[in-house]
């Protein structure tokens, strides 16, 4: 037998093939890719509030901007996740808009 290969990362429940689907009825992989990446970091205790910008889910997964857009639209009016923006200082240095993604613990349980 050969080795075994070891897989870290995200999994996505083949169920949520079937419940995050976009209109045409297709899976959205999009939005599933970004769920499962945000569930992974509550379970591990990060906290329901992330500060992760679109460019994030770019880089780590090779999406489109328009796609992780559109995708956290989709979670947002699921009402899985919510985007709020805020300014935030670092060494007496504000940024504007910075993206904060709040999941809905709650909805996420009843729904999955």
């Amino acid at each position: 037998m050969g080795k075994k290969i070891t897989v870290n990362g995200n999994m996505v429940p083949k169920s949520w093939y079937h419940k995050i689907i976009r209109e045409n009825k297709k899976p959205d992989q999009v939005a599933a890719t970004i769920l499962a990446d945000l569930l992974t970091k509550y379970n591990a205790g990060e906290g329901t509030e992330f500060q992760l910008g679109y460019k994030y889910f770019i880089q780590e997964y090779n999406f489109t901007r328009t796609q992780v857009r559109d995708a956290l639209v989709r979670l947002e009016k699921s009402y899985l996740l919510r985007r709020e923006y805020r300014t935030i200082k670092v060494s007496d240095r504000k940024f504007n808009n910075e993206v904060f993604l709040i999941l809905n613990s709650k909805n996420l349980r009843n729904t999955f």
